[in-house]
């Protein structure tokens, strides 16, 4: 499936409304790649560009720029 970027405001509005519940998130790394997890925000809270997250899968913090976010949605 193909995706395109989404817009930043609408990435912020899902993550403000997102809480502790798992989600998934698709976003293009900075090689190029696309990446897909399932996973929590960190509870500190969303830093100006990067969004630290809890990787469902692996079990390790990890993070994604808010302006690489192809797909975000709950579970």
């Amino acid at each position: 499936m193909a995706y395109k970027m989404i817009d930043q405001d609408e990435v912020q509005h899902f993550l403000n409304q997102q809480g502790d519940k798992p989600f998934k998130v698709i976003f293009m790394k900075k090689d190029g790649t696309q990446r897909q997890m399932v996973c929590r925000l960190d509870p500190k809270g969303i830093r100006k560009s990067a969004v630290p997250v809890m990787d469902e899968e692996s079990g390790i913090w990890k993070s994604f720029r808010v302006d690489s976010v192809l797909y975000i949605g709950d579970m």
